[in-house]
């Protein structure tokens, strides 16, 4: 059963919530183990989200948010790829590039989604560094000062990173960094060969500060091609200049057993925008965004279920909770 079913339980019928729920747990990819131990090759489940979940099982990008509208609202060098239902069964076929293409390669990629049949392909080209952003956008009557955010990410198969930072998660209320007078919150990497991850947070009409929590995230070439999922939180302060909002970030590789409780950066000024008619919460983000150095290879992330939550996207009695 496809995994994008959009949640909003204000208007989605029981019957559609529960075979959601079903599907939605089913996390199998091919892979090699991790630390576990878990079983090789699968990934642990994320818990089902209460607002908008995309598995890219439509085969395009024009998927509905809660509301009304489209989630996806910017999308360049992101393609909709699938292993198994293109013209010529087993061929890596890109089927949605802005509009339905169904474009063969011949070369041997792999382009297997964790589940179903299609993921969202990230690519980078050669030598530039070009902004390889998928930006997605909720109603800004249904933003949400604490919100979950869930994904799941292959590495690319040549992964060598070269040494400048590259954005992951870019997550925003009225404004991107200073342009916005509501926080920004962010996940970046960076390093030579291998690739460390790290917060960076906006106080609110200001850029983005200094890195904080720097951990391992990739290594070079040990993690080429394996599957992991990411949960990224954030949570504004619960009252203006209370500086007490909150980053955190959990990781599961394929083969893990449960998350890992990779980043906890609290005391942050995380501040809702002044204005109440402005967005009272996070709203917009942008996904593996511009790196400030060029990759040396064309090198392509695949992305699969995604999902937007108010509610925990680990299981319960994970640590960090």
């Amino acid at each position: 059963m496809a995994n994008d079913q959009a949640h909003d339980t204000r208007t989605t019928v029981a019957e559609d919530r529960v075979a959601a729920a079903v599907s939605l747990n089913v996390a199998g990819v091919a892979g090699s183990s991790g630390s576990g131990p878990g079983a090789p090759g699968v990934l642990p489940a994320m818990e089902v989200a209460n607002y908008f979940t995309d598995g890219f099982e439509s085969a395009d990008l024009n998927r509905q948010r809660p509301g009304g509208g489209d989630f996806w609202v910017a999308n360049q060098y992101g393609s909709v790829v699938t292993q198994t239902q293109g013209t010529t069964p087993g061929q890596p076929t890109v089927v949605y590039n802005g509009s339905v293409v169904n474009i063969g390669v011949s070369d041997s990629k792999d382009w297997t989604a964790t589940e179903g049949d299609y993921c969202l392909r990230v690519r980078y080209n050669a030598g530039q560094s070009d902004n390889a952003t998928q930006h997605w956008k909720i109603q800004e009557a249904d933003a949400m000062p604490e919100i979950y955010m869930g994904f799941k990410l292959r590495v690319p198969v040549n992964f060598k990173k070269s040494g400048s930072n590259n954005k992951l998660i870019v997550l925003w209320m009225d404004g991107r960094g200073n342009r916005g007078n509501g926080s920004t919150t962010s996940m970046e990497f960076r390093g030579t060969d291998d690739a460390n991850w790290y917060v960076k947070v906006g106080e609110g009409d200001q850029v983005l500060g200094g890195d904080q929590g720097y951990a391992p995230w990739i290594s070079y070439p040990e993690d080429q091609g394996r599957w992991m999922t990411i949960v990224f939180y954030s949570k504004a302060e619960s009252s203006p200049g209370a500086s007490d909002g909150v980053v955190k970030a959990w990781r599961a590789w394929e083969g893990d057993s449960e998350f890992e409780f990779t980043h906890n950066i609290t005391g942050q000024p995380i501040k809702l925008p002044d204005n109440p008619s402005d967005p009272q919460g996070f709203c917009e983000c942008e996904m593996l965004g511009y790196p400030n150095g060029a990759y040396a290879e064309d090198t392509e992330f695949l992305m699969d279920d995604v999902r937007i939550s108010s509610t925990p996207l680990v299981p319960a009695g994970t640590e960090g909770l």
